[in-house]
């Protein structure tokens, strides 16, 4: 049977779990947890794999095209303002996508793909964000 495994990590986790505390950062991945839940059908598995990292399986497809789309959602999902104690927190998503394969393939194997795909994502958002950084500071009127 195809498949599609996409694992998804929260960018700005720590942070917003040190400002926070242990309860703010509970409540973040309860939310988090919940918009990815109302948009992936029924029949998805999501899971929790540790810390502020997570897993869709998409049982049925090993569209690529959907398996983006999909992660597509949940960034544009985990990216909605989340109220902590009185307080708007904003957090983004990293999503790798790793549809099954013809031939044989080990858990593993795909678990490390798909995170490979994260950890990229990652560290493209990191660049962008700096680059975003710097070409804003320079907009900055000098003395302000």
């Amino acid at each position: 049977m195809p498949f599609s495994l996409l694992v998804f990590d929260l960018d700005g986790f720590k942070s917003l779990n040190d400002a926070y505390g242990h309860s703010g950062g509970d409540e973040v991945l309860r939310v988090a947890a919940e918009r990815v839940r109302a948009l992936v059908d029924p029949s998805h598995l999501i899971a929790r794999l540790g810390g502020d990292e997570f897993a869709v399986l998409l049982p049925g497809s090993a569209d690529p095209l959907e398996g983006r789309s999909i992660g597509r959602k949940i960034i544009q999902a985990v990216e909605m303002p989340i109220t902590i104690e009185h307080q708007i927190a904003h957090i983004s998503a990293s999503v790798g996508v790793m549809p099954s394969q013809i031939e044989h393939v080990s858990i593993a194997d795909l678990m490390s793909g798909a995170e490979s795909v994260t950890t990229c994502s990652t560290i493209m958002r990191c660049v962008l964000n700096a680059a975003l950084s710097r070409v804003s500071s320079r907009d900055q009127p000098i003395g302000t």
